[in-house]
Parts: C-alpha cells; sequence; structure tokens
C-alpha cells in the first residue's frame, strides 16, 4: 500500500491533476486538492478516514528542492506554523505534517509510514530534507542554554546544505 501512495505521490508532484487521479487517492482514502492559483496540490486524508497518514502539500512549480516535515506538530510547539510559513512565505517545494498526536504514533521513528513514502516519491539527489522538532529550553546547560534553534544533519560535522540551511534560517 506504501509503494501505491509513493506512485501517487509522484503524479501528484508532475501530472495534471485528473478525475482518475483524485479516484485513486480516493480509493485509499485520501483527498486531493488543487490550489491552482497557487501552484499547490494538498493531500489530506480522507475526514471520515482519520488514521494519522500526515497532511502534504506540493508547490509543483517551485524552482527549491527543499521539502520540511512537522511531525510532531501537536507535541512540539509551534513546529506545525513554522512547517507552513516556511511553505507559504518562501520558495519550499513541499511540506508534510503529523495527523496524530506523537503518543499515538511517533512517525519521526517510523520506519513505514506514509512520511516515508511522500519523502522516497519527492526527493532526488538534490533535494534536502528538513525536520523541525520542538524542544524544552529548560532542561538546556552550558551553550545551548539560550539556544533558540538547533539544527542538525544528523551527522558530528554538517555538510555544507546544513550549514546554508542554518544560515538562511538565522536571517528569517
Amino acid at each position: 500500500r506504501l509503494e501505491q501512495l509513493e506512485q501517487l505521490f509522484k503524479e501528484s508532484a508532475t501530472h495534471t491533476i485528473s478525475e482518475d487521479l483524485i479516484q485513486r487517492w480516493e480509493r485509499l482514502g485520501w483527498t486531493i486538492t488543487e490550489l491552482v492559483d497557487y501552484g499547490v496540490v494538498v493531500i489530506t486524508e480522507n475526514k471520515d478516514q482519520l488514521q494519522g497518514r500526515g497532511m502534504y502539500a506540493i508547490r509543483r512549480e517551485s524552482l527549491s528542492n527543499t521539502i520540511v516535515q512537522a511531525p510532531h506538530r501537536f507535541y512540539d510547539e509551534r513546529t506545525g506554523v513554522i512547517a507552513r510559513k516556511l511553505f507559504v512565505e518562501n520558495d519550499v517545494y513541499a511540506v508534510a505534517w503529523n495527523s496524530s498526536h506523537r503518543k499515538q504514533i511517533d512517525i519521526a521513528h517510523e520506519q513505514q509510514h506514509h512520511f516515508n513514502a511522500f519523502m522516497n516519491a519527492l526527493t532526488n539527489h538534490e533535494t534536502k530534507g528538513v525536520q523541525l522538532h520542538g524542544f524544552d529550553s529548560g532542561t538546556r546547560d552550558g551553550n545551548t542554554k539560550s539556544t533558540d534553534v538547533i539544527l542538525s544533519d544528523s551527522t558530528r560535522f554538517p555538510a555544507r546544505h546544513a550549514m546554508q540551511t542554518a544560515i538562511r534560517l538565522k536571517e528569517l
């Protein structure tokens, strides 16, 4: 089923939204909406079939190669709003939000989830994924005590794209 979903995400990012594509999404319990004036496609779970599979938006004509994820928007304060603002106010290619609390399913740590199908469908060798997470500044000490943002590419020495992202976030 996730392979099917991955194919639908790919098609939705690159093809005209046809009646056939809409129906294939609906058969899997999803709704696809094209915001033509904005060049954006929004994919959500059907309201009567909410299962915590996420919510997604793709800017089809974007020149960006950045995909933003907010996997804990109900738990990590304002990460969902930050993801939306990054998408709306910048030329971000795509964005994904969780649709259930992380206590129900922590999608940032799931191997088989719709977030992964979305990322697999949209990524290539140039695509950069950014996950937004919150943290409790009260638990920080030393140099991180006054930290507003932590940026990590999960390596000991950040790659160039991580450093460029940090500079851009600082500017914003």
